[in-house]
């Protein structure tokens, strides 16, 4: 299938389901997501989503960071960000997922604690990676996405993990980047494209591809704790 092809696909799949989302016991909109998932699997060179999951929390006067891991993840998009908020004086990284996992080039990720056990965080971030097609259709993970951002104040992605946050219906209405060979395929899910290498909309922020997690790194520390503090990692 074709580049073209498959985004006039997503463009018919976004038309007919103009409230796209992957919504537990709704059929109809879980068909939906399979469907842009398929369309996704066959287009070639597309950089596909790593499932994993980045959450910054505040725990009494400290900071705890999590990262949520799912398999097959591109551990750049993971550990750019991670980092940067490791850096900051008064956060703590945690892993967050239910098994170890490895990454797409073999490095492995032992999970501190489960997505069942984590905490509302204050800033929940998507990377991206090969588990794309997985992540898209992952039920309990866009569930636990959906959960998360009722309450974070802000909800973020790196490269192509903005595509995840498009299929849990977290990007309807923002402006957003992903990794520039995926642009074309946030409109589906309602949000407005832009090239760019970070883009903030409000409390949702994304970067771009890959090497844009230590700039969307440092964006967001400078929101977190000020300019001062970001210079100072």
């Amino acid at each position: 299938m074709s580049r073209t092809a498959v985004c006039a696909a997503l463009t018919a799949l976004a038309l007919a389901a103009p409230g796209l989302r992957a919504d537990e016991g709704d059929a109809a909109k879980r068909e939906e997501i399979r469907k842009l998932a398929e369309a996704v699997r066959h287009m070639k060179k597309l950089p596909s989503l790593r499932a994993v999951t980045l959450g910054f929390t505040k725990v009494t006067d400290a900071g705890l960071a999590h990262l949520a891991a799912l398999p097959a993840l591109t551990q750049l998009d993971l550990t750019g960000p991670f980092e940067v908020f490791g850096r900051l004086s008064d956060a703590q990284v945690l892993l967050v997922g239910d098994r170890e996992v490895r990454s797409d080039t073999g490095l492995f990720l032992r999970p501190d604690v489960g997505l069942a056990d984590a905490p509302q965080l204050d800033v929940l971030c998507v990377p991206g990676g090969p588990g794309v097609n997985a992540a898209m259709e992952d039920a309990a993970l866009l569930a636990f996405l959906r959960s998360q951002a009722e309450r974070a104040t802000w909800v973020t992605s790196v490269c192509t993990g903005a595509l995840v946050l498009g299929a849990a219906g977290l990007l309807r209405g923002y402006r957003a980047t992903t990794h520039w060979l995926s642009l074309d395929l946030l409109a589906p899910f309602g949000a407005t494209a832009v090239r760019e290498r970070v883009v903030v909309d409000r409390n949702r922020v994304t970067g771009g591809g890959v090497t844009a997690g230590i700039d969307f790194g440092l964006r967001l520390a400078a929101e977190l704790r000020g300019e001062r503090a970001a210079k100072e990692i």
